[in-house]
Parts: C-alpha cells; structure tokens; sequence
C-alpha cells in the first residue's frame, strides 16, 4: 500500500481552520426622516473591506466571510445626499463563528432640523425638503429660486383680512432645496423656477412639526406659445387627466388633455393667481408669470380618511363650530356644510350660492349685491363675518372671492334682521349677513 505523503493534508485542514474563524454582519437601515421605515436600495460601505453592498426591498444586507475585528460600517442613500446630510457611522465588534449586527438610520427631525435651518431655528415649525425632477424620469433638474407661499387669514384692528406669507427657501448643491419655519397648519404652495425661466408648482399639507417630502417635475419647454402653457402630473410623474386650469377671476378655464398639459392661450395674457384643481386632489393656487418658458403642477392625492374627518358632529380641526350646528338645526337661515362644498367641489366660493332664490352675486369680485333678488331701491349688500369676525369689504373684494372653498367648514346665510342672530349686526344687518367658518378658526394679532 502506498504511504501518502501527511503535508498532503496539511492544506485543506489550514483552509477549514480559515473558514471557521470568520464571522458575518447582518444589519438594516432605516428612514428616520419621512416614512419612518425600512430605506431600501441604500449603498453600505464597510471600512477595511472592498465591498459595496446594497440594501433590500426590507432595508437589510448581510455580509458573509467578515475576519475577526472592529468595523466602522456608513452608507449613502439619495434621500438624504441630496440635502446635504450625512448619516453617522456604526461601529461593530465581528468574533469568530459569530454574527454581528448593525442597525443604521437617517438623521432624526431634532437632528436636522438645526443642520438645514440653523441652531435658532424653532423646531415646533414645519420644514420641507426635497428635489426637482424632469417630468416622466428620475434625473435631477437643478433649481434657481425655491419660494413657498400659504395664505393665512388673520383679524387685526378688528378686520379680517387675507394675507399671503412667503419663505424664501435654500437650493442646495445636490440637487434638493430646504424651506424653513413653515406653518404646520396651513396647506403650502411650493414654487420652483430653472434658471432657464421653467417652472414648477405642487401643494403639501404639513403633517406637525416633521420633515415632509417635496418633488417638484420639471417640464420641458414646449414650441409655440410656451410661456402659457404646461403640465399636470401626479406625484411619481404620470399625468392627470380633464384637471382643470382657470387663471384670475375666470371661472371656466381649461382643462388637460390626455398627456396633462393644457394651454393659458386662450385666457387674458397678463400675470396673475392660477389654480388648478383635479377631481381627488389637492387643489393648488399659485401666480402666474407669463416670462415661464414651461410649467409643471404636482397635485397631491387626497385620502379617505381626510374626507371623512369633515363629517363628525364634534368641532375639531377642519369642522364648523358647535353654534353653526346649533342654528342649523333649528333653521331660520341658508345652511351650506362642508359635504355640500365637497360635493359642488366649486373653483371661487361664490359659486355654492347659485341657486339660492333671490342670490345676486358679483362673481369678478365675489360681492353679494342683494340677498333678497332685485330690488327698486338699488344693490343691499349683506355683513360678512369670518370666523365671528367682520370682514369689512369697503371697496375692495368679498370673502367669498379671498377664500379657498377648500378652507371653509360651514356658511350662514341671513336675508334679514329677522333672523339674524343679534351678535352678528343686529339692527345693522337690515340687509342679511353672511357667516363664514373656516377649518382653521379664527386667529388674532395684536
């Protein structure tokens, strides 16, 4: 028999001992920032190893065959690189025949917050981030100038008036943009323009004091009569179809066609606040500037518990009071719900008062000119009242032209003094009044 030689052995019995003293790292990675998930497609990166891996659909990665050892472990994700953060880094012990596990994640809301505004920037505020991108893809379009606007209904010195704050928000390096100390309970227009003169439009509502997510789609400029022209496009890109467009006091408008895009041509050619509404979305209101080679409007899905939060007796957020509930009940007046608005979805809020026998409405400047039908002895233009509040019109425009109907909860309308509660005008109101609650309520500055 034939002596085999022993360092023939001596090989695989080294190779076996290797193998056996190796260990592994499992770990996951999560968003702190906006879905509070797992983050998936996350790039790994451990320090001493000559790997890159990627994070699964579950935002885990496992790596096998790791020597025994103390490992700093980072990753990179668009989320978060295009705003300018970085993750901190992980260390982990790996032993021998032994898994080591990492759990890594986005910077938190308290952690951002001072990186991207600043150390005294108040942290009960809203802050959007987020990025611009060409419409139908994913490549980053950078951005000139990034505005947000809201419109805040406020009483001083005793008169409700409308107005419309704007932040000038920050582009960044990467691509994406901040807006900073933002309202956490008012629905926010985000405006953002290329330095090529295109332009981009979409709504977000704030859910609290979080970080909330922005795309805004950037549309190529088309030929022709670009400047008054564009697109309407759901949130990942794709088109919305039969949206509506109306600009300035226009109450018809246009609407978009199969591909979403729609065509001002045919409306006044002058600067001006446009809206654009689609059945199941979130409408948006923003000015139009006729120098815009291209325009884009992202319109945000409306959910279902949002509707029915309108329709619970109780008053809370985005609900008229207890005393319109109370009056309702008894009659005496017009009644228009929060239902009957979501059911007549109109453009302007002087619109949910046709039909009512007897309404004359101005519908260019939204003013009452008689509540009881013509008259020999001329207009008798009711009160307004906002949230309790007078709204005196003097020569200006009625609330029911400043207001977003998807901002009013409840409306009462009086023909008389008859039956006009006497808080609301008493022997003032020979001509009716009209009460306006919005889903905010009344706020007051000195």
């Amino acid at each position: 028999m034939a002596c085999v030689p022993a360092l023939a052995f001596v090989a695989p019995l080294h190779a076996q001992a290797q193998r056996a003293s190796l260990g592994r790292i499992t770990g996951e990675v999560v968003d702190s920032l906006f879905t509070r998930g797992p983050l998936a497609d996350a790039d790994i990166l451990i320090e001493g190893l000559p790997r890159v891996l990627r994070t699964d659909t579950r935002g885990r990665f496992v790596v096998d065959s790791v020597p025994p050892g103390t490992y700093r472990i980072a990753f990179f994700h668009p989320t978060i690189d295009r705003i300018d953060l970085q993750a901190a880094t992980v260390s982990v012990r790996v032993l021998a025949d032994e898994a080591a596990h990492a759990r890594l994640s986005t910077p938190s809301p308290t952690t951002v917050y001072p990186q991207l505004c600043g150390p005294t920037a108040r942290t009960d505020a809203g802050l959007i981030v987020g990025v611009a991108r060409a419409v139908g893809g994913d490549a980053v379009v950078p951005l000139a100038r990034i505005v947000a606007h809201w419109d805040d209904i406020v009483v001083r010195n005793g008169r409700v008036t409308r107005e419309q704050p704007a932040v000038l928000g920050r582009v960044l390096q990467g691509g994406g943009f901040v807006l900073c100390e933002l309202p956490t309970d008012a629905e926010i227009t985000v405006v953002g323009v290329t330095d090529d003169g295109r332009r981009a439009v979409t709504g977000q509502m704030l859910a609290g004091a979080t970080v909330t997510p922005a795309v805004l789609r950037i549309a190529e400029a088309l030929p022709g009569n670009a400047t008054q022209s564009g697109v309407v496009l759901r949130p990942d890109g794709s088109p919305i179809v039969g949206a509506r467009i109306t600009q300035g006091t226009d109450t018809l408008g246009v609407r978009t066609d199969a591909e979403g895009r729609f065509a001002l041509s045919g409306l006044p050619a002058r600067d001006g606040e446009f809206r654009v509404r689609g059945l199941g979305f979130r409408p948006v209101r923003s000015m139009l500037d006729t120098t815009v080679r291209a325009l884009a409007v992202v319109l945000d899905p409306l959910s279902a518990q949002e509707l029915e939060a309108v329709t619970v007796s109780a008053r809370g957020a985005g609900e008229a009071p207890s005393e319109f509930e109370q009056r309702r009940s008894k009659g005496g007046g017009n009644f228009i719900t929060r239902a009957d608005i979501q059911r007549r979805n109109p453009m302007q809020l002087s619109q949910m008062f046709e039909g009512l026998p007897g309404m004359m409405v101005q519908q260019t400047t939204g003013r009452v000119l008689n509540l009881r039908g013509a008259s020999m002895s001329g207009p008798c233009e009711p009160l307004y009242f906002v949230d309790g509040a007078r709204f005196d019109v003097g020569t200006g425009v009625a609330p029911l032209t400043v207001l977003n109907p998807e901002d009013v909860a409840g409306i009462e309308v009086y023909r008389g003094v008859a039956t006009l509660p006497m808080q609301y005008g008493g022997s003032q109101g020979a001509c009716g009044a009209i009460l306006i609650w919005t889903r905010r309520g009344s706020r007051t500055r000195n």
